[in-house]
C-alpha cells in the first residue's frame, strides 16, 4: 500500500522534502511508518523522546485526527491515507 507524508514548518528541512510517498506493507502502523522515515533520514532523535515514543512537540494527523489523541502510533494505515506531520504550536 501507499501512504502520503506531509511535512511542514522545520519537518521540511528535517526530511529534506514537503512531501513523500513511502510503499508499506498491508497491516503497516504509524509506528512502522515513522521507523522507515527515521532509518532513512537519520533524525530518530528528533521525532522520537528517550522512550521511544512520538516526541510532546510534534503533531501528526491521519485523516484529519491528532494521531496523539487517537491511540498513539500504533493505529494501522490504509492504502492512500495522508500523514501530515508539524510542529506543536506553544506561546500564549
Amino acid at each position: 500500500m501507499k501512504v502520503r507524508v506531509r511535512f511542514f514548518a522545520a519537518f521540511k528541512e528535517i526530511f529534506g522534502t514537503g512531501e513523500r510517498e513511502i510503499e508499506l506493507d498491508s497491516g503497516a502502523s504509524v509506528q512502522d511508518l515513522l521507523n522507515i522515515l527515521c532509518d532513512s533520514s537519520g533524525c530518530r532523535q528528533k521525532i522520537f523522546d528517550e522512550t521511544g515514543r512520538l516526541r510532546r512537540d510534534i503533531n501528526m494527523l491521519k485523516k484529519g485526527r491528532h494521531i496523539q489523541l487517537v491511540d498513539e502510533t500504533h493505529s494501522e494505515l490504509e492504502d492512500g491515507d495522508v500523514i501530515t506531520v508539524f510542529p506543536a504550536l506553544f506561546g500564549g
